[in-house]
């Protein structure tokens, strides 16, 4: 996650809780079996001030948890890594749309922010490496511009 060692401790709060909220709505949509907002801690705050290193293998192990076997966890291992490495927001993730993300130059446009302002994040290899295999081998074919799409039927982007 790009938290800074220097971020305030309600952005560092704000950020986890992002993630564990998105890992809630996938498995209470049915849209992966393993409950895995679990092994994202609830007291950050304190974790924070005890180890800083210690979130980095918070999320690692619970990027780690999901495989990549199949469609669904190709998805959501790539929704998690851009989450985790841009520290975007859930509205702003479901957002997304395939011609946002420059492959060339490795970075996603994230438009229509919390601060109506657009941003470019960079896009670390291990999170393009991830956002080419959902797209190459797991994005169901269907005519929708965005990036990240449900596989319950109807297929459609994420509400």
């Amino acid at each position: 996650m790009r938290v800074s060692l220097s971020a305030t401790t309600g952005t560092r709060t704000a950020a986890t809780s992002h993630i564990r909220t998105f890992l809630q709505f996938l498995c209470w949509a049915g849209h992966h079996d393993q409950d895995l907002d679990r092994v994202v801690p609830r007291r950050l705050i304190g974790v924070w001030r005890i180890c800083r290193r210690d979130l980095h293998g918070y999320l690692r192990r619970a990027i780690d948890a999901i495989g990549a076997t199949t469609p669904v966890d190709i998805r959501d291992r790539a929704v998690l890594l851009l989450l985790a490495t841009t520290g975007i927001r859930n509205g702003e993730l479901r957002a997304i749309q395939l011609q946002d993300i420059d492959w060339h130059a490795g970075e996603v446009s994230v438009g229509r922010t919390k601060g109506n302002r657009d941003l470019v994040a960079p896009l670390l290899e291990e999170t393009g490496a991830a956002l080419a295999d959902y797209v190459l081998r797991a994005r169901p074919k269907v005519d929708s511009p965005n990036l990240f799409l449900s596989f319950t039927p109807p297929v459609a982007a994420f509400k």
